[in-house]
């Protein structure tokens, strides 16, 4: 046996606190009593049997120590249980560009990005998503997995910073796909699915090649999502306190203004047969990329395999209440002169 909430468990403390205050102020109101009412301190009592206000307290204390054993949900391990696991297995490739920390979207273009992927990741509930990011570079964050609050976790830790080798090249983050796909087992043929998130760039001629070779050799589709506006903004350079210290600027010291550059999104979205969304506030696009998924043919994966546990908190509430059902029906009256 177990127990889930533990942190009840520092009410044990404050029961003690108050058994040892309950100790204190019995002895100080007795030896009260004595001093002031000597002998007649009997006859005033005479009717009330110590011992069994005594056991009516003892009672009292042990509800409680019930009640909390109950809130901290006592738990055992049952029987293992298997869930079929059907969806689709989905490549999200985000990019860490430093240009994807313009603020011509709020926060900023990679923050806001990360804040919809995080409504994708809710809503796909038995696919399999991996994880990459890229720059001039591209980095595989977490292979194919069905835990997506660990996919959600890689997202939201994301940062320019992981990547010193900057730009943007889209090649790189194809070739990278490539390589993924190729080790993802699954038990019957289904669509894979690339999904991209930038804030667009020119892409050389080997991209269309790359993704043509992907389409054809493998039943995949590609789809992309843009962030960012046509008018665009300056890019921060920030410090280690996350301060912004200046702007990027050219080799003639100009800023550099970092505009939305849609068209190559949109190609590979064409190119994929898939479809290109543009992320912005009450568009929408998150739900109707999860739309256009869920018309996708579904794979078999690996079944879900977890422990059922059984709850045994009931058991402890019932012993409370029986505790404190006696303690209620239980008379400290004497029944004779004799009882103390």
């Amino acid at each position: 046996m177990f127990f889930k909430n533990t942190e009840y468990f520092y009410w044990f403390f404050i029961l003690l606190i108050l058994v040892l205050l309950y100790i204190f102020r019995v002895l100080y109101r007795n030896k009260k009593i004595k001093k002031w009412l000597g002998k007649q301190d009997n006859s005033l009592r005479f009717s009330i049997s110590n011992r069994k206000r005594s056991i009516k307290i003892v009672l009292k204390f042990f509800v409680l120590i019930f009640v909390i054993l109950a809130l901290a949900r006592p738990q055992g391990l049952g029987e293992k249980i298997e869930l079929p696991n059907k969806g689709i297995s989905i490549l999200l490739l985000v990019d860490i560009s430093n240009s994807m920390l313009v603020e011509d979207v709020l926060p900023s273009r990679l923050d806001f990005l990360k804040k919809e992927l995080n409504r994708l990741l809710d809503l796909s509930s038995g696919d399999q998503v991996a994880l990459a990011f890229f720059a001039n570079s591209s980095v595989l964050a977490s292979p194919f997995t069905n835990d997506l609050t660990a996919i959600k976790s890689y997202l939201n830790d994301l940062s320019v910073d992981y990547l010193s080798n900057q730009g943007t090249n889209f090649e790189r983050a194809f070739q990278l796909s490539a390589q993924v796909f190729e080790g993802l087992k699954q038990k019957e043929s289904a669509l894979k699915v690339i999904l991209l998130a930038s804030d667009g760039e020119d892409h050389s001629a080997k991209t269309y090649n790359i993704i043509k070779s992907l389409v054809s050799e493998e039943e995949l589709r590609i789809f992309t999502l843009s962030v960012g506006t046509q008018k665009g903004g300056i890019i921060p350079i920030r410090d280690y306190k996350n301060n912004i210290k200046e702007y990027k600027k050219d080799s003639s010291g100009k800023l550099v203004i970092s505009r939305l550059q849609p068209e190559s999104l949109k190609n590979f979205a064409k190119w994929g047969k898939g479809s290109y969304y543009h992320l912005s506030y009450g568009s929408q696009s998150i739900e109707k990329l999860k739309k256009d998924l869920d018309t996708l043919k579904k794979s078999e994966f690996e079944k879900n395999e977890f422990i059922q546990k059984k709850e045994y908190y009931q058991w402890f509430l019932l012993v409370a209440f029986f505790l404190a059902l006696f303690e209620l029906l239980l008379n400290d009256r004497k029944l004779s002169i004799r009882e103390n």
